[in-house]
């Protein structure tokens, strides 16, 4: 074997054992951070510890928001999407400075229900596909006294019982 065969075979040995370390180190180091990152996520332990942000966001598998959970105007806030990316549950710990609300929305983003406070005491809601009241039952501010409201249609008061009616 000549001088230059040799230094060609040495070289291609050379090249050879480089590649077959940088195939250990390509492949290796992946694994060793993915077992890592494994152990280390069933060893921390997050009792006891605290996140502080304005708003958390609840995604599925495709990053589609479907739901959040924020600080704003009103207190804080908790909205549930459905799987369109519509509202359709909304939870206010203070809703026009009156005390907690949670309404149900509809397919048409119309609220379909709504339990909230007002000035003197909690009221139940009831409204039809357009979000206009149907029923409304609380406590009357007159005398305390439970009351029961019918609407029509448009929303517009057709009748009730109790409340300020019973004095």
């Amino acid at each position: 074997m000549s001088e230059e065969s040799r230094s060609v075979e040495s070289r291609v040995e050379q090249l050879e054992k480089q590649n077959r370390l940088q195939r250990w180190f390509l492949l290796g180091v992946p694994a060793v951070c993915l077992l890592l990152g494994a152990s280390a996520s069933e060893v921390l332990d997050w009792r006891g510890k605290s996140l502080t942000a304005e708003k958390l966001v609840l995604v599925d598998g495709e990053g589609k928001e479907r739901g959040s959970f924020a600080a704003g105007a009103d207190g804080s806030q908790l909205i549930l999407r459905d799987t369109e990316g519509r509202i359709r549950v909304r939870t206010i710990a203070d809703y026009e400075g009156k005390g907690p609300a949670f309404f149900l929305v509809n397919e048409k983003d119309k609220v379909a229900a709504t339990v909230r406070m007002i000035d003197n005491g909690p009221i139940l809601v009831l409204c039809n596909d357009e979000g206009k009241n149907l029923v409304a039952v609380g406590k009357s501010t007159g005398n305390g006294v439970g009351y029961i409201e019918f609407y029509d249609d448009k929303g517009n008061l057709k009748g009730g019982y109790g409340g300020t009616a019973l004095k």
